[in-house]
């Protein structure tokens, strides 16, 4: 009976070393700093002028997602100095008039802000990442161009720019992309890229300056220019400085 009870205590010790061995020993959780954020993802609230406030249950406001302010009827907004992101049509379709990018933003969705009639689109002095211009959101040292929220339809691109992104002045519409309306486009001489699929829209002047190579990052099917045949013409005609018309689905250089 003795030699029994011997085997059962060891075998319960045995047991007990190898459950000690193999499970895994945490920290207490008192030993850690940790950072909460908080991703606003929709907006169930009444107010047309919405100041986002930069904590929420005592955690920072860091991005404002997808959609989330989306065809809300919004006439103002207030982005806290906590956000770091901007998500794909997140305050787009409303009424705003103004905006201003806190410093604290590192990345900006290109259609976050489509149709609202902007009169007035800034970056705040201090951010690392961006700059605006006229209503163009630049990169910090104003050489490239990512976005338009302006209302103009002929437009005159900033000195100092050198290039123009994809999508600039694109905007999704429905499950499509579609053009901003323009009409006109003043390229400065200080622009020698464009990329593919900058602009989507039925143009029918363009000035701009020699040598831009144009359709950059795209292939034989996309263009620069969508719709209106014009990298063809322009690259076809030596790429001359100039102001081009279109009358009649036929480019001419003045």
């Amino acid at each position: 009976m003795k030699k029994k009870i011997l085997l059962i205590a060891g075998i319960l010790l045995a047991s007990l070393t190898v459950v000690y061995v193999f499970a895994q020993q945490y920290n207490s959780e008192r030993d850690f700093d940790i950072m909460a954020e908080v991703t606003i993802t929709g907006y169930p609230g009444n107010n047309t002028v919405v100041n986002i406030p930069p904590r929420i249950q005592n955690m920072p406001v860091t991005r404002i997602g997808s959609q989330a302010f989306h065809r809300e009827n919004l006439s103002a907004i207030t982005i806290p100095d906590s956000v770091t992101h901007i998500g794909v049509l997140a305050f787009a379709n409303n009424n705003l008039t103004s905006v201003n990018i806190p410093n604290s933003v590192i990345e900006i969705a290109r259609t976050a802000f489509q149709h609202n009639p902007i009169s007035r689109f800034t970056v705040a002095p201090y951010n690392e990442n961006y700059s605006s211009r006229d209503n163009f959101l630049l990169s910090k040292d104003g050489e490239e161009l990512f976005a338009y929220y302006g209302t103009e339809k002929n437009i005159s691109i900033p000195n100092g720019v050198t290039a123009i992104k994809s999508w600039t002045f694109v905007i999704w519409a429905g499950d499509a992309e579609g053009g901003i309306g323009l009409t006109g486009v003043t390229i400065p001489n200080s622009v020698t890229s464009i990329e593919a699929m900058a602009f989507f829209d039925y143009i029918t002047r363009i000035t701009i300056g020699a040598n831009v190579i144009l359709n950059v990052g795209g292939n034989s099917s996309s263009s620069s220019f969508e719709l209106i045949n014009f990298d063809a013409f322009y690259n076809d005609n030596g790429r001359r400085a100039g102001t081009y018309t279109l009358n009649n689905g036929r480019w001419s250089r003045n």
